[in-house]
């Protein structure tokens, strides 16, 4: 029988169930756009200057080391560009998978994070990656 799991008509979601000591569990959604296969959907969870902290689903592994990062705010933002990153490290946390990347030499991400945390609403940052290599 043919899987048509990857031939869906609507844009693919991933799901995340976020949870904060004491607080009941939030349903967050990061999508890929439906044209893009490759693309794999996930949330910030950390974000500085010298790199990113992501998590995502342990069912769309991260293969390779260098991929673009497009974040994804809320509100848009018309000069917010794809970063360079490379993976440094990744751990499994349950159904997830929490994996740090470092901007690629030259980035400049200050004056972005400024208004992305001006312009966010909510604290939920989503990012999609896609592999470079």
């Amino acid at each position: 029988m043919e899987n048509n799991t990857e031939n869906r008509v609507h844009t693919r979601a991933q799901f995340f169930r976020i949870s904060s000591p004491g607080e009941d569990p939030v349903a967050v959604y990061a999508f890929r756009a439906e044209n893009d296969k490759d693309a794999i959907p996930a949330l910030v969870v950390d974000l500085s200057e010298g790199g990113v902290q992501i998590l995502s689903n342990t069912t769309a592994p991260l293969v390779g080391s260098l991929f673009n990062l497009n974040l994804v705010p809320e509100t848009p933002l018309p000069d917010l560009h794809p970063y360079q990153v490379q993976k440094v490290w990744s751990c499994t946390e349950g159904i997830y998978v929490k994996t740090g990347f470092e901007f690629a030499e030259g980035v400049a991400i200050g004056e972005t994070l400024i208004k992305l945390f001006s312009s966010n609403e909510n604290c939920f940052l989503r990012c999609v990656l896609h592999p470079m290599e």
